[in-house]
């Protein structure tokens, strides 16, 4: 039975897959996660620098200040994406998450429910979409952080994921490809699983 295709929003990003996807490609990138944060480990950054609580816990410790800021960042942005969210709904008047709340918005515009709201709606999915990856996130940040990790890789992966969420926020929000968002979302994957190699290499695992 055939489906009607959606219809997606004008944008003036692309919005065509450049290279066709199959799912031996999400195995392939699974492979490329491990494998290249191994040959970092082995090859790129220095060793684990360890040292004490005092020492790694310090604010006057480079690595733990780029993870307070680090974190900063993520945490207003994901506030922001809930305010993003609500900002939608009262100016599209499409409050409809619990029954109260249908037709609380804009008096001057008709109400309408979440999925009646495109705007509404994207909003909301990039919401969760951060509130399901900026807390898998920081708990890596802070396992790397907690072993003294080579202060180049500790910097790296922690500005690479907030770099690359800020850009799959913009291109998400704009409707560009998925392969697009793709990148930017693996991108914090990779990032992510480089926090796990430096605990990793602390124990001797790599």
């Amino acid at each position: 039975m055939a489906v009607d295709a959606p219809v997606p929003p004008k944008s003036f990003l692309p919005q065509r897959p450049l290279l066709p996807m199959t799912h031996y490609h999400i195995i392939g990138f699974v492979v490329v996660f491990f494998a290249g944060n191994w040959a970092l480990v082995k090859y790129q950054f220095g060793p684990v620098v360890g040292g004490s609580f005092e020492q790694k816990f310090s604010i006057e410790n480079p690595t733990f200040r780029t993870f307070l800021l680090t974190s900063v960042i993520l945490l207003i942005k994901l506030i922001m994406h809930a305010f993003w969210t609500v900002f939608f709904a009262t100016k599209n008047n499409s409050f409809s998450k619990n029954p109260e709340d249908y037709n609380t918005g804009l008096a001057s515009v008709a109400p309408s429910k979440r999925e009646s709201d495109p705007e509404q709606d994207r909003a909301q999915r990039m919401h969760l979409n951060c509130l399901e990856n900026y807390p898998l996130a920081v708990l890596c940040h802070l396992i790397m952080v907690s072993v003294g990790p080579d202060p180049t890789a500790a910097s790296s992966f922690m500005w690479t994921y907030v770099g690359a969420r800020c850009v799959w926020a913009f291109w998400y929000w704009n409707a560009g490809s998925h392969e697009g968002r793709a990148i930017m979302y693996s991108t914090g994957i990779f990032c992510n699983i480089g926090c796990c190699f430096q605990v990793l290499a602390a124990l001797a695992i790599v």
